[in-house]
């Protein structure tokens, strides 16, 4: 019974977390309500994916591979920029699009090939005793 409790309320954790991001960046873009609701469930949808492809081939450990917090500031930021650097909120949303691809396929080709083991750099302060 603790644990079917435990494993709700994770639940309700990661599904609050997932939907809080995409409707805080829609708000910022001044997203319509289907607009909205649409970026939710690709959201959503694309959380389900990775949740898979994370318990099927990855760690198998229930990690949210939700929208991180780091993010949601970078998505303000070109939120704030559109009007004097992006002409349109869609404008500004191709390019963070794009660079979030790239970037996706720059590290799932580091750790293809085993680079990302190179670029990990060892521990400054030796805690074994």
């Amino acid at each position: 019974m603790k644990t079917l409790i435990s494993s709700l309320q994770w639940m309700a954790f990661m599904i609050a977390g997932s939907i809080a991001a995409p409707i805080a960046i829609a708000a910022a873009f001044h997203f319509s309500a289907g607009e909205t609701a649409l970026f939710v469930q690709r959201t959503l949808f694309v959380l389900g994916i990775g949740g898979l492809l994370q318990g099927i081939f990855g760690h198998r450990m229930p990690i949210n591979e939700g929208p991180a917090g780091l993010w949601w500031s970078v998505f303000a930021i070109y939120a704030g920029l559109v009007g004097s650097l992006y002409t349109s909120s869609i404008e500004s949303l191709q390019y963070l699009a794009g660079t979030l691809i790239v970037t996706g396929i720059f590290f799932f080709l580091l750790a293809f090939t085993g680079l990302v083991d190179q670029v990990n750099y060892p521990p400054l302060i030796n805690l074994t005793v």
